[in-house]
Formats: structure tokens, sequence, C-alpha cells
């Protein structure tokens, strides 16, 4: 591999081809050479023409002189060399066109571009996106570069990002400072994997940000992206890894996020300076395998979905999504994975819309705060299947409480699998102590599932319960086949249950006796089903329940055996 010492060792070979500036007509080139120095410096002449403004600039150790139009400058190669910059020309526009640098040591540098637009990957002073590339960092040289741009006003277009070619080094933090607006339009921000090199870039600016159409991946150790700004909107893009913060300096910004995919083992955080942010919102946008940490007055999540979260599986709910915020809206949500943390006792939390839960349990379980059921509020449950007695909490409140709208339609709000419930009106719907109880049925692939609903102040739960003989109805199913296969004694009370054993062979070495009660109110002892039978209909069975079966008989196990 062939690396070498530094830019000068490429002057030659990277400024040998001649060079036209625009706005001067005719050029003579002298040459002086410095004693004990390798820097050439070039004077330039130009004709005079009165009615033509010429911005001339002598950059040493270039081997040339830049001169070019007062209306717009490109500095590409001032950011080439890593050389700091200080213009304070008032509305003048600068750009730098694309181009690759690195360096062999750590450097930094500051390009401070006062009342002026600044654009950044363009080949012109235009704000029309392109697929340039403005890139820190290549082939084998693994020095670490910091970049600080300052102007006015910023656009950025393609490619912006740092790390060599053989991921070894090169690695930056890039910040791009405005005073007035940053705009990002078809941008590409990457952190590309520099050894064990993190790198950082910061888009910041004392007005607004607005990013559209922009990407942002990252590949470094806990390496990642800040974007400050009293307003800041996103606008479509795929975020790939890495920390993302949003700052809205204090608590009164305002930050929209619309058709942006969070995704790959990253964190979110959201804040205002040092303290909390305003508001944040996210439409139209997929969270998946992306931690949260949102920190602000309201946070609103408006058609959009929360996947996987690190750490967790299809078996799993992963880590948790933080909320500290007052007022938290969820209009149209579905939860893929993980689970919340409400960080304050006195945070409104409203529903409406449809809310999709394909996690395996509720993430709304031990919630903290005041919850609101809004009239139009469904809860769609895809990763529950009903059996009798199995129960599903939708809600479980550690501190705080729940408030209904529309009372009378709460059973309808439940869906299970995309079903729709229909209600029972053979059963009495209770309301008792603000706590409201329904029977309703699900339609699931032709089976009738029936379920019990409680609202209560603090907890939604849905209950499977199974109808008996004289409107007998149980919430509870238990197999009792190890208890007589053991031969245990045993004294089960459990109310509306049913105790079933479905099947049996069992035998003993010596004679054994045993009892077993399940006397609980309203319980019933099935053999050989499953459930007990009502309305005359008597369901038809291939079990049998034997005592000394032909296996004891052919292991010598001819023990006798006394049952109750």
């Amino acid at each position: 591999m062939t690396y070498r010492n530094s830019k000068i060792d490429l002057k030659n070979e990277r400024f040998s081809k001649n060079r036209s500036f625009k706005g001067i007509k005719k050029k003579i080139a002298k040459k002086y050479t410095i004693k004990n120095s390798p820097l050439i410096i070039y004077s330039l002449k130009t004709h005079s023409n009165p009615s033509l403004s010429i911005n001339k600039k002598i950059f040493l150790g270039l081997g040339f002189v830049s001169a070019l139009s007062a209306q717009s400058e490109d500095y590409n190669s001032s950011v080439y060399w890593l050389n700091s910059v200080n213009e304070n020309n008032s509305n003048k526009s600068y750009y730098i066109s694309p181009l690759r640098t690195w360096a062999g040591g750590s450097r930094s540098f500051t390009q401070n571009y006062n009342n002026s637009q600044l654009y950044i990957g363009t080949k012109n002073a235009s704000a029309t996106p392109n697929h340039s590339s403005v890139w820190f960092g290549e082939k084998g040289y693994i020095g670490f570069i910091t970049g600080v741009f300052k102007a006015k006003d910023i656009f950025i277009t393609g490619a912006v990002g740092s790390g060599n070619e053989l991921k070894t080094g090169g690695g930056a933090i890039l910040v791009f400072e405005s005073s007035n607006e940053l705009n990002t339009n078809g941008a590409y921000f990457q952190n590309n994997r520099a050894g064990t090199q993190t790198s950082w870039i910061n888009l910041i600016s004392n007005n607004s940000v607005n990013l559209t159409n922009t990407d942002f991946g990252n590949q470094t150790p806990n390496g990642g992206f800040n974007v400050m700004g009293r307003k800041i909107t996103y606008n479509g893009g795929i975020v790939n890894g890495g920390n993302f913060g949003f700052d809205n300096v204090d608590s009164n910004g305002a930050t929209t996020i619309s058709g942006v995919t969070f995704n790959n083992n990253g964190a979110l955080t959201y804040k205002g300076g040092n303290g909390i942010g305003g508001s944040i919102t996210f439409t139209n946008s997929n969270i998946n395998h992306y931690k949260l940490n949102l920190n602000a007055n309201s946070v609103t999540f408006n058609n959009s979905t929360l996947g996987s979260m690190p750490n967790g599986n299809a078996n799993t709910i992963g880590n948790a999504y933080i909320l500290n915020a007052n007022n938290i809206t969820f209009n149209n949500l579905t939860f893929n994975g993980g689970w919340f943390v409400f960080n304050r006792s006195d945070a409104h939390v409203n529903f409406q819309g449809a809310t999709t839960i394909n996690n395996p349990t509720s993430p709304f379980v031990n919630m903290t705060g005041k919850v609101t059921i809004n009239p139009n509020a469904i809860f769609n449950i895809q990763n529950y299947t009903p059996s009798i007695g199995s129960a599903y909490t939708l809600f479980s409140m550690k501190n705080g409480s729940i408030a209904y709208n529309d009372v009378n339609n709460l059973w309808n709000i439940i869906r299970l699998k995309n079903t729709q419930a229909t209600k029972d009106n053979s059963k009495n719907a209770t309301s008792n102590n603000n706590t409201h109880t329904y029977y309703v049925t699900y339609n699931l692939g032709g089976t009738l599932y029936n379920f019990r609903q409680i609202f209560s102040p603090n907890s939604i739960v849905l209950q499977s319960v199974y109808y008996g003989a004289n409107n007998i109805y149980y919430t509870n199913s238990v197999n009792i086949h190890d208890n007589v296969f053991n031969l245990k004694n045993i004294n089960d009370d459990r109310a509306d249950a049913i105790f079933y054993l479905n099947g049996l062979n069992t035998w003993n070495y010596t004679n054994a006796k045993f009892t077993q009660t399940y006397g609980g109110k309203n319980s019933a002892l099935v053999f050989n089903a499953t459930t007990p039978w009502a309305n005359g209909t008597i369901p038809k069975s291939n079990s049998t329940v034997r005592f000394g079966g032909y296996e004891g008989v052919n292991w010598g196990k001819t023990g006798y055996i006394t049952g109750t």
C-alpha cells in the first residue's frame, strides 16, 4: 500500500492542469520562489474593467490564485486543504463544490462566512439537489478531522460524510451552523466505519432547520447526528443506526417529523437545551429497532409505527420507549414491539383512532399518568390467541387513572385480530364504582369465543369465558391430568373453573389411595372432554380414563388404587 506524507506531495499532481477562472479575460502568471520554503506564490494580473467587479484571493500553498465573481465564489480548495476562513461580506454566496479530502494526522479548521449564504455540495451557488459528494477521509489515511462551517444561511445536498476507503480511520466531527436557516434537500449524511474512531455530524441553526428527502447512516461506535434549532422539520428520509438527537434549544421550540424511518440499532432523543423541549410530532413515520428517549411538553404520534426494540426479538418486548412529557397523544399507531415508560405521574395520555398491538403483551402495562380513551378510539389486539380462563390486560395503571368517554359503547372499542365484537345482550352489562363490565363474542375463523370485558379506573382486561348450562360461565380452565396421574391429594377451590381430565392411563406398584376435591363456586369437573356441555348437547369423545392399565401389568405395577 502506498501512503503519502501530506497533500503537498500531490500539489503538482492536483494542480498541474491549466485552471480557468470566471470573469478573467486574460491572466499572466509570474512565479516567485520563497527561500527555504516549498510554497509557490503566483501573482495574477487582469485587464482592468470598471464594469466588472473582481474579488481576488491568494491562497498560499495552493499554487494558484482564485478570482471569482463577487456574487458567488467556490471555496472548494480551502476545504480541500483544511484551511480556516473568515469572510465578512454581507449577502454574498459561497459554495463548496464536490471534493474528497483527508489528513495524515489530526486536523481542525473553522470556516466562517459571516452574513452570507453557504452551499455545500453544489457546483454553483444553487439550491438545486444533485448527487455530488463532499467527503473527509481517503485511501489509508487515518487522520481525524474536525471541521466547522458557519454562515447566515446554509444549504446542503448530495453526500457529506467521513471515513477512509479502508475503514481504518479518517473519521470526523463536522459542524454546520447557521445564524438564520439551515436547509438540506436530497442530502445523505454518512459516518462510515473508521476503525475505533467515532464520527458525528451536527446541523445547527439559531432559527430553523429544514431537512427534506435526507438520509443519515452511521457505522462508527457511539457516533451519530445532532440537529438543533428553534424550529425543526424533517420531511422524508431514512436513518440507519447511530444516535440521533433533536434539540429545540428551549421549551418553546417545535420538531415535526413526517415520512421518516428510523432503524438499525439506534437511539433517538429529544430535548430543549438543558431541559425539556417544546413539542415533537411523528407523522407517517416508522421507528424500528430504535430506542426512544423524548423529553418534551408534548409528544404526538400520527399514523406511525413503533417496531421491535434493540435487544428484543419476536418473543420478547425488548427495551422501553421512554416518554417524559406532559401531554402524549397516540393517533392511529401500530406497535410491533417494545413497551412504554411514562416518567411523569401527571402526564395526560390521549388515545384516539386505531391503536394496533402486535406485541406478545400490551405496551400499556404498569402505566403512570392520566389516560383518556376518546370516543373514536379502537384497540386492535393481533397477537393473542384466547383460551378458556386466559386474560389479556390491555391497560394496568401503576400510578394514575383511566377516564372513559362514550361509556355505553366501550364494549365495541376492542378488536381481536381485526374482528369486531358482538355484544351478548343475554348477559347484563353492569356499572359499579366506575367499573363497567360487558359480555361479548368474537368470531375468529368460524370459532366463537366469549369474553368478559372489564373497564375500571385502573385497568382494562379482556377475560375469556365459557358458557355452561343455566347461564353459568367459566373464567378458568385447569387440566388435572398430572394431579390424577401421580395420585395426589388435591384441594382446589378456584371459582368459575373447569377442571378437566381428557384421557388418562395410570397405575402404581403398591396399593394407593388419594382424594381430590375441586369445590370452588360454579366450578365443574369434566372427564374425557375439556368443557362441560350445555343445552342438552353431549359431546362425542374417544378418550379413556383408566386406572391400573395394561402398561402397569406389563411392568409389574399391580397395586390396588382407591380414588375419590
